[in-house]
């Protein structure tokens, strides 16, 4: 991966972003049984789960994008997520 920061306080800020990389994939991969994703899926409908801010988050986002777009980026954020993208 290429990261190039520019300006005042980019270099620090791309540290940190780059540093959630990690906390992330974990969380919301489908592929892993113990991932928050993995979790949540297994309990919708059934169970209210706590997550990290990181997975609410995203998915809070993937929400507001699916609405602004009338769900046409549903599924491509899905495989953004999923798949590495």
């Amino acid at each position: 991966m290429y990261l190039e920061a520019h300006g005042w306080g980019a270099r620090a800020a791309a540290k940190e972003a780059l540093s959630v990389i990690p906390e992330v994939s974990r969380n919301l991969t489908m592929y892993t049984p113990d991932s928050e994703l993995s979790r949540i899926n297994e309990v919708a409908g059934i169970q209210p789960i706590e997550v990290s801010k990181v997975t609410f988050y995203a998915i809070e986002e993937a929400i507001s994008v699916a609405k602004l777009s009338e769900g046409d980026l549903t599924q491509q954020l899905v495989c953004s997520l999923d798949c590495g993208e």
